[in-house]
């Protein structure tokens, strides 16, 4: 809980990229493309039975609120996060960020975590999934629809 608190607020690089590999050829991706955009994170420290509560969660988003969620790890992660993601059945984009000022600067650094990117590439309302709790993170994916649909409505974002 602590470090979900002390993770609020934090900002991704505005001149930073996110790259990702299609067909072996690295593709880079400005980072204002996730704004106002529910984030899976993937720090690599993260375990990999923690994957159970994502999916559950991702699944969710997918079939209840149709939409897929963007997910964000460390280039050392970054296959093995892909495979397992693209392994239980999703198309959502999975990118990684290369600079580490911001992996360094959060404070969840072992598990996989959800962010809502805002305008300014600021990352709020972090939550980390509950092993037992799976409604919650259901929960937080509605209410971050929910603002992600108020963005929209604000500056004509459309959530995919």
């Amino acid at each position: 809980m602590t470090a979900i608190l002390h993770s609020d607020g934090f900002r991704l690089e505005e001149n930073a990229s996110l790259y990702k590999y299609n067909a072996g050829q690295k593709i880079e991706v400005p980072i204002q493309k996730i704004e106002n955009q529910v984030v899976l994170f993937v720090p690599k420290q993260s375990c990999n039975v923690c994957y159970d509560e994502i999916y559950d969660a991702l699944l969710y988003a997918r079939d209840s609120l149709n939409y897929d969620i963007v997910t964000i790890t460390e280039k050392e992660k970054y296959n093995e996060v892909k495979n397992l993601i693209s392994d239980l059945g999703f198309q959502s984009a999975i990118y990684y960020l290369a600079e580490n000022t911001f992996w360094d600067s959060i404070k969840i650094q072992y598990a996989p975590f959800f962010g809502f990117v805002e305008n300014s590439s600021i990352c709020n309302h972090c939550f980390v999934p509950l092993v037992n709790y799976p409604e919650y993170s259901y929960l937080y994916l509605q209410t971050m629809q929910k603002k992600a649909n108020k963005a929209e409505s604000i500056i004509g974002y459309t959530m995919k």
